[in-house]
């Protein structure tokens, strides 16, 4: 890339400077002259990177000037450390549990209620800093420190894992194990159709996801331990009828 001298001019109705743009030909030390745009699309630059450039130039700044981040002496709005440690103190007063699903790929994440979320969680903690005579941090930042401070979520994964796959080391056994779950899965289809036909009835039964009790929108209640719902859903096949049932 190059910029040729900059052209003066002192007359009153034209540019007060004038761009010449080259490139230098391959192989060659001769210089071509070529147009502001055939510049740009040749290095792949807007144009007001150019007139960024040509400003620099005619103020004789030959060099881009050094950066001056983080050479202030001051930082208004840095978060004070204490504030920074009450949204924390308060994030981490709400119970969390690790998953029963896909603990392999979330090993250090846990889960808070269902129930929650961090507009709800924000709304108590101003709540506790009115009562504190605390002054709270914006939403954005409590919602920063949340995702940037903390691995956590709410409710759980849909993923279900297998816990002997998670646990099994030798890999011999492993595909053993896989081997054989192959095979039970293809006998519950060839049951299931035999079902279909009149032959038996298919029964299956699957834990259901858990639901915390009471759900109450009361801030008091996220602290607590809660109860949990279980609810078995029963699916039946037979050749005459197919439903589910389910148990609280």
């Amino acid at each position: 890339m190059h910029f040729s001298k900059l052209l003066t001019s002192d007359a009153a109705h034209h540019k007060e400077v004038s761009a010449k743009y080259t490139c230098n030909v391959p192989g060659s030390s001769e210089a071509v002259r070529i147009c502001k745009k055939a510049f740009q699309r040749l290095h792949a630059i807007t144009q007001s990177k150019v007139d960024h450039i040509v400003r620099q130039l005619k103020c004789e700044q030959i060099t881009v000037p050094p950066s001056r981040r983080g050479r202030h002496g001051n930082r208004p709005n840095k978060l004070p450390e204490s504030v920074r440690e009450d949204v924390c103190k308060h994030i981490r007063a709400f119970p969390a549990e690790q998953s029963h699903y896909s603990r392999a790929r979330n090993q250090n994440r846990m889960y808070l209620s269902p129930m929650l979320s961090i507009n709800a969680m924000y709304r108590d903690y101003t709540k506790q800093c009115l009562v504190e005579n605390k002054t709270a941090v914006l939403s954005s930042v409590y919602a920063s420190i949340f995702n940037t401070d903390f691995n956590l979520g709410f409710g759980s994964p849909h993923t279900d894992t297998c816990g002997r796959c998670e646990m099994e080391q030798n890999p011999e056994d492993l595909s053993a194990h896989k081997q054989k779950a192959d095979a039970a899965f293809q006998q519950q289809r060839q049951d299931r159709q035999d079902a279909q036909m009149g032959n038996s009835a298919f029964i299956t039964f699957d834990m259901e996801k858990t639901l915390p009790l009471p759900k109450l929108s009361v801030s008091e209640a996220f602290y607590l331990r809660q109860l949990w719902l279980y609810n078995v859903g029963i699916h039946l096949v037979t050749k005459s009828r197919e439903a589910p049932f389910f148990h609280i």
